[in-house]
């Protein structure tokens, strides 16, 4: 994931944050990148305002993940595998998604 050496702190600075929980010095670095941002200011932001992790889940999914055309193509179980790197936990999210799909009333 990126992180020195555990003395150093980063697997505490770069532990999971935001609605898609980026995790690790990698992620950290290449979405501070992306927002021009020092990753120790991100991080902070990330965990305490709900537009930036609002945004850091966006830039994820669509920019680093590049998922929109499967998202288009409702490939759930793709990119469900691609978000968490299998399936634990699939049907619940997969609940989750089709009642989100319901009340945003989009065919199921």
């Amino acid at each position: 994931m990126g992180n020195s050496s555990e003395s150093s702190g980063d697997g505490w600075l770069f532990r999971g944050g935001g609605f898609i929980q980026l995790t690790g010095a990698e992620i950290w670095r290449l979405y501070s990148g992306y927002c021009n941002t020092s990753a120790a200011t991100l991080t902070s932001l990330v965990r305490s305002n709900d537009d930036y992790a609002f945004d850091s889940a966006c830039w994820y999914f669509s920019v680093h993940a590049a998922l929109n055309n499967l998202a288009l193509q409702d490939a759930f179980e793709t990119i469900t595998r691609r978000v968490n790197g299998g399936l634990k936990g699939y049907q619940d999210r997969l609940d989750y998604y089709i009642r989100a799909k319901k009340a945003l009333a989009i065919a199921a």
